[in-house]
């Protein structure tokens, strides 16, 4: 992860020391002409979860019968140690520790099943995903914390649930049509406040691991088996 930021005098001395060749003048360049960045082992974490998985089939005699599913992912991230830089201080900031420890759901949740005629004509599937919340700290770009490294908006992405819904016909043992999607009631993540948008621009913060911004996803499929 990156270790931290020097600028100006700092950062053309650090680079002198390392062996870089600068141009004539650079010592003298501001904080927004040269900057050095590194990266480094900044911290130890631990990691710690649970799977759980269940299908259970339904018997419905001349109606068919159905397959029950469920599954669960449960984790938490916990930041154990951090490393600190030549004064002292911490190098990560309360961003980056967000970033790794609460910015993925702690909880995952798929359940449903799928549904088959008597004479495997039709399936239906239905299932329900629940994405757990995520916790990041974004960035100001406005106001009086505008790019502060110390303050930070404590953006909450509130948990998702989505349905993901497809029939299939069997129109005969070699050709199957199916229609569907992912997401149908195409549901997007939690918006992000005007004053920690980058430019103003991005209406979603996508550097979490939760609900992908492209909304619902639908598909026709004919399917040849030879």
């Amino acid at each position: 992860m990156p270790g931290g930021s020097i600028y100006g005098s700092q950062a053309h001395s650090a680079l002198e020391m390392d062996g870089f060749n600068l141009p004539p003048g650079s010592e003298n360049w501001t904080g927004s002409q040269l900057a050095t960045h590194w990266f480094a082992n900044v911290a130890n974490t631990r990691t710690q979860g649970l799977d759980l998985t269940a299908t259970y089939p339904t018997n419905f005699g001349r109606y068919g019968h159905a397959d029950w599913d469920v599954a669960i992912n449960l984790n938490r991230t916990r930041l154990r140690h951090q490393a600190t830089s030549t004064t002292g201080a911490p190098l990560l900031t309360a961003q980056y520790i967000a970033y790794i420890t609460t910015a993925y759901p702690r909880s995952k949740i798929i359940f449903g099943g799928t549904w088959h005629s008597a004479r495997n004509k039709w399936a239906v599937s239905v299932h329900e995903i629940r994405y757990g919340e995520t916790t990041s700290q974004l960035t100001y770009y406005t106001g009086p914390y505008t790019y502060s490294t110390s303050h930070y908006l404590e953006f909450q992405n509130v948990p998702k649930w989505t349905t993901n819904a497809s029939v299939t016909y069997n129109i005969s043992p070699k050709w199957s049509a199916t229609i569907g999607g992912n997401n149908i009631f195409a549901k997007f993540p939690s918006v992000v406040p005007e004053g920690n948008r980058y430019l103003g621009v991005p209406k979603y913060y996508m550097s979490t691991s939760q609900l992908g911004m492209n909304g619902g996803y639908y598909y026709l499929d004919v399917s040849a088996r030879f």
